[in-house]
């Protein structure tokens, strides 16, 4: 999977990453994973899934 993200982003990737003392890397994961989660449960909860 392919993601792009402006130069603000990124900043604000790399601003938020430092303050929770991990790589960005680690971050965007958790960010993908929490998003995947909550799709998943609002499509439970409108019985499309």
């Amino acid at each position: 999977m392919t993601a792009r993200f402006t130069a603000d982003e990124v900043q604000r990737l790399a601003d938020e990453a430092k303050r929770r003392g991990e790589p960005i890397s680690s971050l965007v994961r958790d960010l993908v994973v929490a998003t995947i989660d909550d799709v998943q449960a609002k499509l439970k909860e409108s019985g499309k899934r």
